[in-house]
């Protein structure tokens, strides 16, 4: 009888386990499936909002950059996208404000307005949007599946992940090589990551917010200096269906060759 019980708890027990990991997912696998569905979206509206410090020798000085975007159609022949950035620093504040869709990508920047096709623009590496996807990345499993994790009562769930630099080298490797070909020449030695913390929100099976901040330690003609960078994207209303509609006086802006 001892050993007919002990089997048969032995299967309730393997039972259960199965019926848990068939229903129930890892930290990881929640994130990916979120970060898949909202890149996927067809319709999309976020904004992002960057601060960077920058500090040396007991002076700081703080430049808040703004992104705005909208995509209806993103991923289809008829795709049309809006973006619109504003940088603000210290007694100036600069704009520029793109359309796009399946012919052309319209720009007015700080006076000057010029229409360009789509193919000369992608060889210019022009996308608008494109800041959306840069700032989301897939972490590595281990960093999800080792996060602090808080709920909320409507459904959010807040993944806190802090990030070695190897890490967050791999993941954003193609930012800070950019990173790397832009300072190329400035008197910049060389640059590292640290206190690297990012916080991705989950809600309906979406990313809502994904948010990082990170340092940038360097030396510039020999004298040491830090950027701490802080974004915050929000994904508005993911899964809604967004409009975009080009103005008239967009779509008479002068032709650009490139």
């Amino acid at each position: 009888m001892k050993k007919i019980f002990s089997l048969a708890l032995a299967l309730c027990m393997l039972i259960g386990m199965v019926s848990l990991s068939s229903c129930t997912q890892s930290r990881a696998e929640l994130v990916k499936n979120a970060l898949k569905n909202t890149q996927e979206l067809e319709s999309l509206e976020a904004k992002a909002e960057i601060d960077v410090t920058i500090g040396s020798q007991g002076f700081s000085i703080t430049v808040p950059i703004v992104v705005d975007v909208k995509g209806q159609g993103i991923g289809t022949s008829k795709a049309k996208m809006y973006e619109k950035m504003t940088l603000t620093a210290p007694g100036q504040s600069v704009s520029a404000t793109m359309y796009a869709d399946e012919d052309w990508l319209y720009v007015s920047e700080s006076g000057v307005e010029y229409k360009i096709s789509t193919e000369d623009a992608a060889d210019m590496g022009e996308d608008p949007g494109e800041e959306v996807n840069d700032i989301m990345r897939e972490l590595p499993e281990e960093a999800l599946d080792g996060a602090s994790e808080e709920k909320y009562s409507d459904g959010r769930r807040v993944f806190t992940v802090d990030m070695n630099e190897e890490d967050f080298n791999e993941t954003f490797d193609d930012l800070v090589k950019s990173l790397g070909e832009s300072v190329a020449g400035t008197g910049i030695e060389g640059f590292g990551f640290e206190d690297a913390v990012v916080k991705i929100t989950v809600k309906n099976g979406y990313i809502s917010e994904y948010d990082m901040e990170f340092k940038i330690t360097t030396v510039l003609d020999g004298v040491e200096m830090d950027m701490i960078v802080d974004v915050d994207l929000t994904i508005i209303d993911p899964g809604q269906d967004v409009t975009v509609l080009i103005p008239d006086s967009y779509k008479a802006f002068p032709e650009l060759s490139y």
